[in-house]
């Protein structure tokens, strides 16, 4: 049996603590049962949810890999049982190969399926394949470790590169990718795969219908599977598959699921409660006897990405004044906007641009929001507008408005230098704007000095 990782699972969903909320909500069944060997998957999550997308990303535990011996481990197993399928042989064909990216098809000689899926790349093509394996060159060193295994029951198992100290890290949990038959096995059966050499992305087609589209990339720190869905959801779109016997013999120890940052459940990955969230984590805090290397994972459902910049027309205003937030987004997003931070903070509109009126200095936070799914990205970008009180006409701030304050009203009034405390004190209607009318009433005050 091919080694495992150990997965998080991010389900990012358009629900908010405040603001808009959307219907998308993800079910996790827990469908784990304990086990004494350590090469059954008893660890199981089906994840049911109306989504277009979901994400995939590896990282290494916390406790740091330190050994990529991946051994399986046959103690405590019973014989094996269930039919096998028999293939004739053949060798590896490679599908593409640019001396950065390198893909291969394999045929196994047995299989538990009773057919194989046709693997297709630039450079050649397999019928009755089993698995494709996708390496990529480390940046900087000599190597290009598969990263990213499919196998045609649906399973992809996924790596970020080796740290420095390591020439490999191993596989362990999986996730089935696309609509999943529920059983003692679960699966979803692929019925071709293709390689794309523009995006470096791959295309599986299913037996039961439908397609998805994986963009892969991966570094030192993480790897990462973006993943399209064209599939019916009707039934659970993924599963985790992952292995525990005990803590310290495990491919994962524990689960959390949370809902939009807030823990719904966490502890043993056997014991946690069947849920609603948008975020389940699989992880390990000890390091094992089984796979020590093997990473964290982390899937999220339609994740748009936070902003790329926001700005506002203005980033200093006099009290009662406005300004108006902009956030760069895809043209297919809304924006969300919060005083504070988009987790905590007060809900402040949705728009973009969005006119906003702060009685005081605001920090304001944008969220992306896909306008097709409602599902919101996880970060957020901000930006601080100061507000100054308006009025008096003391802008040099001695404690009277005499003739020193003329030149400060001379340049508010032809608006040199933007919204600033001097400039703000010459706002005498306190209307937010320094204009003819606060020269009027600023005259007024010089005189009455």
């Amino acid at each position: 049996m091919s080694p495992r990782m150990l997965l998080v699972v991010v389900v990012c969903i358009g629900i908010a603590n405040t603001g808009p909320t959307s219907a998308i909500e993800t079910q996790f069944d827990n469908a784990s049962a304990p086990t004494l060997c350590a090469e059954v998957d008893n660890v199981t999550f089906y994840m049911t949810s109306p989504v277009l997308g979901f994400q995939v990303t590896a990282t290494h535990p916390v406790y740091g890999p330190s050994t990529c011996n991946c051994p399986p481990n046959f103690m405590d197993c019973p014989p094996p049982s269930g039919d096998d399928f028999q293939f004739p042989p053949a060798l590896p064909v490679r599908l593409y190969d640019n001396g950065d990216w390198v893909v291969w098809a394999y045929r196994l000689e047995s299989w538990w399926r009773p057919q194989g899926m046709t693997a297709i790349g630039p450079d050649g093509s397999m019928t009755d394949a089993h698995y494709i394996a996708v390496s990529k060159k480390i940046a900087g060193a000599p190597s290009w470790p598969e990263f990213c295994v499919i196998y045609q029951d649906g399973n992809m198992r996924l790596i970020p590169h080796p740290p420095i100290s390591l020439q490999c890290v191993c596989f362990g949990t999986s996730v089935i990718v696309g609509p999943v038959t529920i059983g003692d096995r679960p699966y979803s059966e692929i019925s071709s795969v293709i390689f794309n050499a523009s995006d470096k992305s791959l295309t599986l087609n299913y037996v039961a219908g439908g397609s998805a589209n994986i963009s892969l990339s991966v570094d030192r720190t993480q790897a990462t599977a973006d993943v399209s869905v064209s599939y019916s959801t009707s039934v659970p779109f993924g599963s985790l598959r992952s292995m525990y016997v005990t803590e310290t013999n495990s491919d994962t120890a524990f689960a959390q699921i949370l809902f939009h940052g807030q823990t719904v459940e966490n502890g043993p990955a056997l014991d946690v409660d069947d849920t609603i969230g948008d975020e389940i984590f699989l992880y390990r805090l000890t390091s094992s006897a089984h796979n020590q290397s093997a990473p964290d994972i982390r899937i999220r459902t339609c994740p748009p990405d936070a902003p790329d910049s926001v700005t506002a027309g203005d980033t200093a205003i006099c009290s009662n004044g406005s300004t108006s937030l902009d956030a760069v987004v895809p043209p297919s997003a809304t924006v969300d906007w919060f005083a504070g931070d988009c987790l905590t903070g007060e809900y402040v509109g949705t728009g973009n641009p969005l006119s906003v009126s702060p009685v005081a200095t605001t920090t304001y936070s944008a969220r992306v929001v896909d306008s097709n799914t409602g599902c919101m990205s996880t970060d957020c970008e901000s930006i601080v507008v100061l507000v100054f009180d308006s009025g008096g006409g003391d802008g040099n701030g001695d404690g009277v408005v005499d003739g020193l304050d003329i030149s400060g009203m001379v340049n508010a009034i032809l608006g040199d230098g933007g919204a600033s405390a001097m400039i703000c004190a010459y706002d005498m209607d306190t209307n937010g704007l320094v204009d003819s009318v606060d020269q009027m009433l600023f005259v007024d005050a010089l005189l009455g000095a």
